[in-house]
Parts: structure tokens; sequence; C-alpha cells
């Protein structure tokens, strides 16, 4: 079974004025209409306790329940507001004229419904943990007619549950609500079987409630273990990169006092330097060789020099045209033999 077009249609528009989470709602809604046909979709207002009026999607409709092996329809109402999901759904039972509300610890004495509620939790799986509920605890009964005669047995008015008028093109398959709206007359205020009913249903609920406790439990677990995990990854990063600025600073150090032995060894040679020139010593003495092979490598490169800067003088000769190009050619051909030699032997010395 399906849910038709303009139904869906229509409730698309509803949806998309005012609520925080169409999207939400639009599922939880068909989900509740392709489940249960017998409740009928709508808008209408919905007054608060606190007396504010507001234009609510709304739910109309018998749900089907099986008490005593027979389908009753428990006629609800169905609210859902503005807020939803955050806010939970408003569920009340609504008895005809030949019902009472039958309190218990789900439906309160003006038949609000009372369930937990949470962000996760499903409209659908609130409305069937309801035909669990009063499958074992009614929350209407039937009330007795006056008799017309002192002889005449007592008689029953029959539950007939039928659903407000419905303002969009949704209608129910009637083969079900016939079957839902004429059931066998509801059982009279059934008081003994609720101890029962709710024993069981608190054991259900207690279970249910242990699972998820377990659930959320190993949630957390998984949580916490994920976030231990990226603990221990940041420590390992964060001590990998304390261990990099440790080499650094090392590295740093060392290269500050390789740089202040240079500089005292600097201010050393310009000490000794000053002393010399303070003597006024000949510039040759000054720069002159310690050992024969120094002289050799000085000498070798004093030459080479000498010979870069004739070479260097004979080219401005040349372009200022007081030699012919040939004579300038067999002199540097020349020179330039003398400079290689030159510096070949400054090689070979060092």
């Amino acid at each position: 079974m399906t849910v038709p077009g303009p139904v869906l249609e229509w409730l698309s528009q509803q949806l998309a004025h005012e609520y925080v989470d169409p999207p939400r709602c639009f599922t939880d809604f068909t989900q509740v209409l392709l489940a249960i046909p017998s409740l009928v979709p709508k808008t209408d207002v919905y007054t608060s306790e606190t007396g504010l009026p507001a234009l609510l999607l709304n739910l109309t409709g018998p749900l089907p329940t099986v008490i005593a092996g027979q389908t009753y329809g428990i006629p609800i109402e169905v609210w859902i507001p503005k807020l939803y999901p955050s806010s939970p759904p408003l569920i009340y039972v609504r008895p005809t004229a030949s019902m009472r509300i039958a309190p218990s610890d789900y439906v309160d004495t003006n038949g609000k419904c009372l369930f937990q509620w949470t962000l996760q939790t499903e409209l659908i799986a609130v409305l069937r943990m309801l035909q669990e509920v009063f499958s074992f605890a009614p929350p209407v009964y039937a009330v007795q007619e006056v008799p017309q005669a002192a002889t005449a047995p007592p008689q029953y008015t029959k539950q007939v549950v039928h659903p407000k008028p419905d303002p969009v093109p949704y209608k129910p398959i009637k083969d079900i609500m016939n079957s839902i709206n004429d059931p066998v007359p509801l059982p009279a205020n059934p008081a003994p079987q609720k101890v029962d009913a709710l024993k069981h249903l608190e054991e259900a609920l207690q279970a249910v409630s242990t699972q998820i406790r377990d659930e959320e439990t190993a949630k957390d677990s998984q949580a916490l273990q994920h976030a231990n995990e990226v603990l221990d990854w940041m420590d390992q990063a964060l001590d990998e990169e304390q261990g990099q600025l440790e080499a650094a600073k090392q590295q740093y150090e060392t290269n500050i006092r390789l740089l202040n032995e240079r500089i005292e060894q600097a201010e050393k040679v310009t000490k000794a330097a000053r002393a010399h020139a303070d003597k006024n010593l000949p510039l040759e003495e000054l720069i002159y060789p310690e050992t024969p092979n120094d002289m050799k490598v000085f000498n070798a490169a004093t030459e080479d020099r000498a010979i870069g800067d004739t070479i260097h003088a004979l080219g401005k000769v040349l372009d200022n045209e007081a030699i012919p190009i040939d004579v300038f050619i067999k002199n540097v051909r020349f020179l330039a033999r003398q400079q290689f030699l030159a510096r070949a032997e400054a090689l070979n010395c060092i």
C-alpha cells in the first residue's frame, strides 16, 4: 500500500511553512500513514495547556488494538508540534460519548498519553508501543446504558469510532475501517487485569531500557577509544616535533659557538695586523712568504696577475690601433703560454 500522491504533495506544502525539520516530519508522517491507514491526516487548531492556539498537523482516527482476541479501534489524536522532533508529539485518547477514560501510568485523566521521547525516537514506534500497552491496559471502557425494564438484561452501547472530516483527498480502505469500527463492545473497566499488564509492560520496558543503556555504553566506549587513539597520535606527533626542535636548537648552539670562535680568530688577526702597522714595516715584509713553497706560490701568482694585466693593456693598445693585429696575436700567444705555466706551477705547489 502506498500513500496517494495528492496527500504527499499536501503534506510537503504544510511542512514547508513553519516546521523546523520538514524532512524528518515528512518521513515519520508517511511511515504512520503506510502502517496505520485508519489514521487520517489534516491540519487543525491545537490549544495548549496555557491557552495558546496553534495550527498543527494532526492525525485522527482509531488506533487498531487487539484486546482479548478482538480488534478494537481506540480513538486517538496525534498532534505534531512545530519544533518536532525536538518537541515530542502530543497524543490524546478521545473517547466517544459511550466511552470513559481508564487512567493508568500511560494515560492521564484527560486522555493524554504518557511516554518517553528522544530525538531518535520515531512516531510509528510510539504508536506501536501504545498498541502494545493498550492491549494489556485499555485506555477506555464502555459505559452501561440505563435499562428500560427492571427484568431486562443490561445492554451496552456498541463502540463506533469515526475519524474527523478529512480536508485532503485521502480515504482509508473501507473494509479495514469496518473491521476496526464494528468490534465486540469494550469490556467494563479492566481493573483486575491491570496489575499483570503493568507488570508485563514494566518488564518489557526494563528490557528495552537495559538494551538502550548497553548500546549507549558501547557507543560511548567506542567514542572514548577513538578519542584515546587520537590523543596518543597527538602525543606521538608532539614528541616528534619536540625532538626536531631540540635537534634544531643544538645545531643553532653549535653554529653560534663556531661563529664566536671565528670572530675571536678574526679579532686576533686584526690586532696582529694593527700591531705590525704601528711599527711602519715595509709592505714586502708584511706579505713575505714564510716557506720556500709559499714563495713559489707567491711568485707564480704574481706572474699570473702581471701577465693578465699585460694582455689587458695590449688589448687597449690594439683598440687604439697603435699596433697591428698580427703583432697583438703573437704577443698574446706568448704571454698566454707563460700565464698557463705560472698557473700550473702554482697548482703543483699547493
